[in-house]
């Protein structure tokens, strides 16, 4: 039997008393699975439900911590040393930037372990503990891409400046309670990539302009004071669904950020941030994604300079007999050529593959380096490899 101000657990299909609803937990921090599992008797009165509420809120902590988070953060710093020699700037990114933002960094992982239905002893060993076998993917395209951007290598120079707009809207009250930790985290980023961050003052812009108005009066602000780029991070409440309806109590923001540098194209990223979010987090994360676009535009624009400067030499494999062999083979062939070059495929046919390079070393270097090479890790019988103009 239950008192009036005992907590009932109830199936996730039945209903809430309406003055613990969903909005109710989420306001304090509490939703998902335990809003759905806890309910109050109809007898019960507001402010007992929000006291146990927030007594829960420690338990509803405990259920978002990640066990894999150590682990997996741990697995991506080892992923460092594969990266080769990093500069003092890009190690610094590492330990700021792509260690917190650990899960855009990993592909996909496996493990074997104890779960939480384990023999009395080990649960109360830390998660990660508990994790006997771990395989890590690691991302190290978008890791190379992220750590590419630096101001003053991109722009050859050491004193390299970037003009700062940080506009929360002026009637969102939680926008501009955000802005001055923004700015740190924002002027932060910057720094770390050799970048000196200016801020743009509201007395500089003209109003009313909508959001791509203000980003097209700090571009030419920053062309008339001589910066080198551009960023514009932009908030405020989401605009009204009318179609959901059913959740209009639920307050919804959207965060912005737009960088250029000079005359290149932009960069655009975009969020939605739910009302009990922090905008930090969530600008953090976006600039992540946002840096790593910057660096994969500068990593396709390197590869077409460096195919329009180089000719191009053919690879021609013999003996090749399967998919996974041909997989090998390309992968040795580029360990063999090491960076610099650029390997792509030519033209398939039933035991034999053609690549064709384009690397800084001469037709007669290329000989020589494949000249007594194995080209497939694998033991068995060594391929034919034939270097050709």
């Amino acid at each position: 039997m239950t008192t009036p101000n005992t907590p009932v657990l109830v199936r996730p299909s039945e209903r809430l008393p309406r003055c613990t609803e969903r909005r109710t937990l989420r306001t304090l921090g509490l939703g998902g699975r335990m809003a759905g599992r806890l309910a109050w008797p109809r007898s019960a009165g507001v402010l007992t439900c929000v006291g146990f509420a927030l007594a829960m809120s420690h338990l509803c902590r405990a259920e978002q911590v990640d066990p894999m988070e150590k682990p997996l953060k741990g697995a991506l710093l080892q992923a460092q040393k594969t990266l080769g020699v990093l500069e003092p700037w890009q190690k610094t990114l590492y330990l700021n930037d792509v260690l917190p933002q650990y899960q855009k960094f990993i592909k996909d992982y496996s493990r074997s372990g104890l779960s939480l239905d384990s023999p009395p002893g080990t649960l109360g060993k830390a998660p990660e503990a508990l994790i006997v076998d771990l395989k890590v993917v690691i991302d190290e395209e978008s890791l190379k891409r992220f750590l590419m951007f630096y101001g003053p290598k991109f722009f050859k120079k050491k004193d390299t400046r970037v003009l700062v707009l940080l506009r929360p809207q002026p009637s969102c009250p939680k926008c501009l309670a955000s802005l001055n930790g923004l700015s740190d985290l924002v002027q932060a980023q910057l720094w770390r990539r050799g970048l000196t961050p200016n801020l743009v003052s509201a007395d500089d812009l003209k109003f009313p302009a909508t959001e791509v108005q203000l980003q097209d009066q700090v571009v030419a602000l920053a062309k008339l004071r001589g910066a080198d780029a551009t960023l514009v991070v932009q908030w405020g409440p989401a605009p009204v669904d009318d179609i959901d309806t059913a959740h209009s109590e639920d307050v919804r923001f959207v965060l912005r950020s737009f960088f250029q540098t000079g005359e290149s194209s932009p960069f655009l990223k975009q969020r939605e941030v739910l009302g009990n979010d922090s905008f930090q987090v969530a600008e953090a994360s976006l600039l992540v994604d946002l840096f790593t676009e910057v660096g994969a535009a500068l990593e396709k624009e390197h590869s077409q300079v460096t195919l329009a400067s180089q000719a191009e030499v053919l690879i021609e494999v013999t003996g090749i007999k399967d998919f996974a062999q041909l997989t090998r083979v390309k992968k040795q062939i580029q360990v063999i050529l090491k960076e610099g070059s650029t390997l792509e495929e030519r033209k398939l046919a039933p035991g034999r593959a053609s690549f064709a390079v384009y690397s800084s070393q001469t037709l007669e270097g290329l000989k020589s380096l494949f000249l007594n090479a194995n080209v497939d890790p694998e033991p068995g019988e060594r391929l034919k490899v034939e270097v050709v103009q």
